[in-house]
């Protein structure tokens, strides 16, 4: 385990659980659904364009028992 900067401190409940999950990236499958939609909106006063892309999507586990979460963690 290694410091991760601007680690989060005020999850759970109690405002004073951090959680953590321990997997190979490779053992998580995402998908997303086919319809996917694209808003755009442009500001030529501040010369911006925003994009907004709205989707919906799922994660799971290759491998469950390749898993672990841990929970109040400090370093």
């Amino acid at each position: 385990m290694r410091p991760i900067p601007l680690w989060p401190e005020n999850l759970g409940a109690t405002n004073d659980r951090t959680a953590i999950l321990l997997t190979n990236p490779k053992n998580i499958h995402v998908g997303i659904w086919r319809q996917i939609r694209l808003e755009s909106a442009r500001d030529i006063s501040e010369g911006t364009l925003k994009v907004v892309a709205t989707l919906r999507f799922d994660a799971k586990f290759a491998e469950e028992s390749g898993t672990a979460k841990a929970i109040n963690v400090q370093l």
